[in-house]
């Protein structure tokens, strides 16, 4: 019952870079949140993230942000 994406972030693999300035976590932490909520249509999705190496930050970083999404 649960519904999954994966998402290649902005300028990895075949994305194209849609940021103007050099990204940090926090950038990358809104970029999914803003993913999450296109795809559920819901700004308060509780939502796992999973990532390894980078994707781990990023995923720390999404949970101290949006923490109330976060589980």
């Amino acid at each position: 019952g649960y519904r999954t994406l994966a998402v290649h972030l902005p300028g990895i693999g075949r994305s194209q870079c849609a940021f103007r300035e050099r990204p940090t976590l926090h950038t990358f932490a809104d970029w999914i949140h803003s993913v999450v909520q296109q795809a559920t249509g819901r700004a308060d999705e509780p939502v796992c993230l999973v990532g390894r190496g980078l994707g781990n930050r990023i995923a720390r970083t999404f949970a101290t942000r949006y923490r109330s999404q976060s589980r």
